[in-house]
């Protein structure tokens, strides 16, 4: 334990906020946008029978496609 001055005090607490802010709106812009293409596409062409299913189908691929602006972010933030 070095203490709060010693840790960097407030800066030492925010750095990398700005490559998380970043990389937080557009991860979560692909997200929503993807999750609400496929779960109307999923439902409306009968892929899946239960449209809960349909729900999770979209929401991972919605996540897969936010982890490729999200992972690399947080490796930035990181670093």
């Amino acid at each position: 334990p070095q203490g709060f001055r010693a840790a960097g005090g407030f800066r030492g607490i925010y750095n990398g906020i700005g490559a998380a802010a970043i990389g937080s709106a557009p991860g979560a812009a692909l997200f929503f946008s993807v999750y609400e293409f496929l779960k109307v596409k999923v439902n409306a062409l009968g892929i899946v029978e239960d449209p809960a299913l349909g729900h999770v189908v979209a929401a991972s691929a919605g996540e897969a496609a936010a982890c490729l602006v999200r992972v690399p972010t947080e490796v930035m933030k990181q670093n």
